[in-house]
């Protein structure tokens, strides 16, 4: 049986560690942030994007509602989801689909938002890859 001082360790030791590794970053992936349509926007500009809204928009395999947006270079869609479960299944319909032929669109999803870039300006797909999440084609 341990002694009243090796548990009182191992219960300082099970604390610090359950302290020290959120701030790690080391939680639970679980815990993803839900951004909305104003953070995704206002980072992007962060970022140097410079973008002006165009209107709503929608696409036949995304189930959230979209924004457009011309930028420099092209035009952008963003679709923010209530989940980031919802965005993920949605992206794998779009892989799924494929890209058209000949076509010069990006896509990016991350968490609970998914970005489809029809231009070719690198900066706004740097941008959109910080801000949003990897390119998925």
């Amino acid at each position: 049986m341990p002694s009243p001082r090796t548990s009182t360790r191992s219960l300082r030791v099970l604390l610090f560690l359950c302290l020290l590794l959120p701030a790690l970053g080391c939680a639970s992936s679980n815990q993803t942030e839900e951004r909305s349509l104003s953070d995704v926007v206002e980072a992007l500009r962060e970022e140097g994007v410079r973008m002006q809204v165009a209107g709503p928009v929608s696409q036949e395999v995304l189930s959230a509602p979209g924004q457009a947006y011309t930028t420099d270079g092209g035009t952008m869609q963003l679709y923010v989801y209530r989940s980031e479960t919802s965005a993920t299944l949605d992206a794998q319909q779009l892989k799924g689909r494929g890209q058209p032929t000949g076509d010069q669109s990006s896509y990016f999803q991350g968490g609970n938002v998914i970005a489809l870039y029809f231009g070719d300006a690198v900066d706004v797909e740097r941008a959109l890859s910080e801000v949003v999440g990897p390119r998925i084609f």
